[in-house]
């Protein structure tokens, strides 16, 4: 893997190359923005107004230093966030293989239908959903296959900007159009019981499951392959991407809150259900024309993130594979073979079990959830561990941070333990 000497590492950055580091923060973005933000956020706008806009605000800063030690340990050792997991232990390496392989199959099978779901706007004649998310696949396996990390690295900037720009567009015209309240409308608390499991699990795939910050650790690596790394750089473009992630967040829970809380609107209970709901009623509020740009907005939303999920869980499984066969590189054959395996069970299950796919993916959420405080903690272990050169060294500050963070997740963790089974 590619260096930068001292001098250079610890130098001011310049404008170009603060753009040449965009990358890797801008593609995890990309695949942080999915479910979680299209779905996720505006339903917590729609469902409690403004009530959770500091507590995403908060989770996003308490998860900062543990999404960060992926950049931090990558450009400090040369090494992955897989590798560090593989120098502690093969049972944390098995334990995220599993892990990622479950998470990425069924993560792809829901924005591959979500993708499709959305597609069919734009899709003059009728198209059944397995056909239209097989065109997303291959779609997403061309790009991938064909021009591979380049063109990801491309689409990813040029998604997240067309992202940003609708986005925006969208929640400006909302601000003069708020949907009209219902009279003696009272919102629901986010402090009563019922409340918990939608935060619970809402907050922990904010911004995106924990297994993200491995995968942008693998990119990174894959980057520095082409061209030497620079340390400040590459943090640059981890915060670019981070932030962003967290402000599109609040954008989203913003629509929900404009355009559906209070509304009286009874909310669909799945991610496809409510996209097209969101859209239509966007249409009926601020008028039909604007039924295409929220759709623009939704498709590039969820499409990014399909085929940076598709590219990121078989990269890390891949690289995971390696680990366990101790080979001194990973195989792209192999990096393809995962997407190839990865794109092929998401299709099975959105052909044959797409009845199943809430259960599919709320296990995943789950699982991801229940994990995510136990791996940020060795993503804390590995970059506190180590000698890192002092421009990626965790500071004492953000160690605080850090130990904070800790505090939250385990402390959601016993909450969820308690309200799911114990209550």
């Amino acid at each position: 893997m590619q260096t930068v000497s001292p001098h250079e590492a610890g130098s001011r950055l310049s404008v170009i190359q603060r753009v040449r580091a965009l990358g890797p923060g801008i593609m995890m973005a990309a695949a942080a923005v999915g479910g979680s933000h299209l779905v996720a956020s505006t339903k917590a706008g729609a469902i409690y107004g403004w009530q959770l806009a500091a507590l995403i605000l908060l989770v996003n800063l308490f998860k900062y230093p543990f999404f960060r030690a992926g950049v931090q340990y990558t450009a400090g050792t040369g090494e992955t966030l897989v590798e560090g997991y593989a120098r502690l232990g093969r049972g944390y390496l098995w334990l995220f293989i599993v892990l990622s392989a479950v998470s990425g199959v069924i993560n792809t099978a829901a924005l591959t239908l979500f993708s499709a779901s959305l597609l069919s706007y734009f899709v003059p004649f009728d198209l059944s959903l397995t056909a239209l998310s097989i065109i997303i696949v291959m779609t997403c396996l061309v790009i991938l296959i064909a021009g591979h990390y380049k063109a990801l690295d491309w689409l990813s900037k040029v998604i997240m900007a067309t992202l940003t720009c609708a986005t925006l567009v969208a929640v400006t015209v909302a601000i003069g159009n708020p949907v009209a309240v219902e009279p003696n409308f009272q919102a629901p608390s986010i402090w009563s019981i019922t409340a918990i499991g939608f935060i619970v699990v809402t907050m922990g795939w904010m911004p995106a499951p924990i297994e993200i910050s491995s995968i942008t650790s693998v990119w990174l690596k894959r980057k520095a392959q082409s061209e030497p790394i620079n340390a400040k750089a590459a943090l640059f473009d981890f915060n670019v991407g981070y932030i962003g992630t967290a402000a599109l967040a609040i954008v989203f829970l913003s629509l929900g809150a404009l355009l559906l809380h209070g509304s009286g609107v009874e909310l669909k209970q799945s991610g496809i259900g409510f996209s097209h709901q969101l859209v239509g009623l966007y249409a009926a509020t601020i008028g039909e024309w604007s039924r295409y740009l929220i759709a623009v907005v939704a498709f590039f939303c969820i499409f990014g993130s399909t085929i940076t999920v598709i590219d990121g869980y078989a990269r890390v499984v891949s690289e995971s594979q390696r680990l366990l066969h101790r080979q001194p590189q990973a195989s792209p054959l192999v990096t393809q073979g995962w997407m190839l395996i990865t794109a092929v069970l998401a299709l099975g299950i959105v052909a044959f079990w797409t009845g199943a796919l809430l259960t599919m993916l709320d296990f995943a959420m789950i699982a991801a959830f229940v994990t995510t405080p136990f791996f940020a903690l060795l993503n804390y272990i590995l970059v506190t561990k180590h000698r890192l050169p002092p421009e990626v060294t965790m500071s004492k500050s953000m160690r605080a941070l850090a130990i904070v963070g800790l505090i939250y997740l385990f402390g959601f963790l016993a909450v969820f333990i308690w309200w799911k089974w114990l209550m």
